[in-house]
């Protein structure tokens, strides 16, 4: 991240353009991965269970995990 702010011209342009794109591309797959993890411990939730599934989108740890 610091040899982005030191570099000079073409290659600094194309470095931030690259990490724009990353974070551009990342983040519809980690929407798509919490997704997925919600519908899958819905699915195993018992019939008669409390539908209690939000905390993973509060929990820091799993965040923490993505990055």
């Amino acid at each position: 991240m610091i040899d982005i702010l030191w570099c000079r011209g073409d290659s600094r342009t194309a470095r931030i353009a690259a990490l724009v794109i990353l974070i551009a591309a990342w983040l519809p797959v980690r929407a798509a991965m919490l997704m997925s993890i919600f519908i899958h411990r819905a699915l195993r939730t018992g019939y008669e269970a409390e539908l209690a599934l939000m905390d993973q989108f509060w929990n820091p740890w799993l965040h923490l995990a993505f990055l």
